[in-house]
């Protein structure tokens, strides 16, 4: 019995968090516009709209043309992943509740969870695909050379991702042997 409170809450728990009504709103996004949140298959969709920048306009020689077709199909592709992720988080809402009934029936059937789960997996896989016609959007829209240009913006993108993500980590580490060494001076005391 202990078991199936433990995972209810667990599962209550995480369900609550995959199914906020609250948007995540990608970074530089507008309170009250209707975008895509965040997660493994925005970050072309974050990139791309980063090309979209006066900067890496003028890197990559984007003409005015070029930029409003780019800015036309960004649009669109992420107003398509808000209505996926919508639709994510109320699946999994509908899962959650279904969930318990399933832990707190004896012998319940999962078999609408199952199907529920397998709703999820195709939404995230039309997610990856819009991630990926990104990419398509930018190679039929720009030029070979700055085709080339932008891959090279996307590559250091990714390596100051990295160092950031790195940098963290290190300064997480710092804190934590600090707070440990801190832990154990207090206790001698």
């Amino acid at each position: 019995m202990k078991l199936i409170l433990k995972l209810t809450v667990i599962l209550l728990s995480v369900s609550t968090i995959a199914a906020q009504e609250k948007p995540i709103y990608r970074r530089g996004g507008h309170p009250g516009k209707k975008t895509a949140g965040s997660g493994h298959n925005m970050f072309h969709l974050r990139f791309a709209k980063n090309i979209l920048s006066e900067k890496s306009i003028r890197e990559a020689n984007i003409t005015p043309q070029q930029s409003q077709i780019l800015k036309k199909e960004f649009d669109l592709i992420d107003s398509q992943m808000y209505e996926l992720d919508q639709k994510i988080r109320e699946t999994s809402r509908l899962q959650a509740e279904i969930a318990l009934k399933v832990l707190t029936t004896p012998g319940g059937n999962a078999d609408e969870m199952f199907e529920l789960t397998d709703q999820i997996g195709k939404l995230r896989i039309e997610q990856a695909k819009l991630s990926v016609k990104v990419l398509l959007v930018i190679r039929d829209t720009l030029q070979p050379h700055q085709c080339a240009k932008v891959v090279e913006m996307m590559r250091d993108e990714r390596e100051n991702m990295k160092k950031r993500l790195e940098q963290m980590r290190e300064q997480m580490q710092e804190r934590r042997t600090l707070f440990k060494e801190t832990n154990k001076t207090n206790s001698m005391d």
